[in-house]
């Protein structure tokens, strides 16, 4: 199957998915999942830049929840996040790279000893424990585990306000990228602002902000603008359209020393 078949039927699955209206319990997106055409870039752009054409980002991110505690979200998750960057029609290696995330993590939502105050912004806390790698082989290889601390406040899409704040500390480095946390950093700061029509997002904004927590420089920064057409129809996942601007390094493992620049317009599932 090529490439361009791949991402047409992953997509089209995710819209099926989206278009459900049967609610699969402990089943969902971990972050907006979006497919991206860069719109510019800079001439370091590599990861979605090559011989100066433009080319696309596919995101997957998903939880399955293997089991909670009582009725509300404390439990354990399967979570599963996965990054791939299109370059030249070449059927033989249609991708640039592939960024593979799996992750388990456990959280503890204190919602249930706020009964009544559903309302507030009621904070939940993660420990996970994550692999990345690109699945490569001999020098191309790159990959490293970590172990995070999540605070997140709101939930992304269904609160007008969102916050995760989490610090994370590496292992299992390979020699091929010893020197990673350098350009991804080791602390992360997300904020995003929902418009809501009920209990959907008309529109929104967001940025991610990554950066050492002891260093006053920002690896790398995505500041991302929703805008949802079909608010008030019965759709799980709702397609929005999205723009957004990146500018920082590693954003893909391969070329995680290279700095990127670039606008990307798209479509994201959430």
């Amino acid at each position: 199957m090529s490439a361009k078949k791949t991402l047409l039927w992953i997509m089209a699955l995710l819209s099926t998915l989206g278009f459900s209206e049967q609610n699969e319990p402990g089943f969902g997106f971990s972050e907006p999942n979006y497919l991206l055409c860069v719109f510019s870039s800079s001439d370091r752009y590599v990861p979605l830049s090559y011989n100066g054409k433009s080319r696309l980002k596919l995101r997957i991110g998903f939880y399955y929840r293997i089991f909670s505690l009582k009725d509300d979200r404390s439990g354990l998750y399967l979570v599963y996040n996965q990054n791939s960057f299109w370059k030249e029609k070449d059927p033989r290696k249609p991708f640039m790279d592939n960024n593979y995330r799996p992750e388990l993590s456990a959280c503890l939502d204190m919602l249930k000893w706020f009964t009544g105050n559903e309302s507030f912004y009621i904070p939940k806390i993660k420990a996970s424990v994550s692999r990345e790698s690109n699945w490569e082989s001999g020098a191309n290889y790159r990959g490293w585990d970590k172990i995070s601390g999540i605070l997140e406040i709101g939930e992304f899409g269904k609160t007008e306000y969102h916050c995760v704040f989490s610090l994370s500390k590496a292992f299992n480095v390979s020699s091929n990228n010893f020197d990673i946390r350098k350009y991804t950093g080791n602390a992360q700061i997300k904020i995003g602002y929902w418009c809501l029509a009920g209990d959907r997002a008309a529109k929104g904004t967001s940025i991610d902000m990554r950066f050492s927590s002891d260093s006053p420089d920002i690896n790398s920064v995505a500041f991302s603008i929703y805008y949802n057409p079909l608010v008030g129809r019965k759709l799980k996942w709702v397609p929005s359209f999205m723009v957004e601007y990146f500018n920082g390094s590693a954003e893909s493992l391969l070329y995680y020393k290279e700095r990127s620049n670039g606008v990307r317009v798209g479509i994201a599932l959430m």
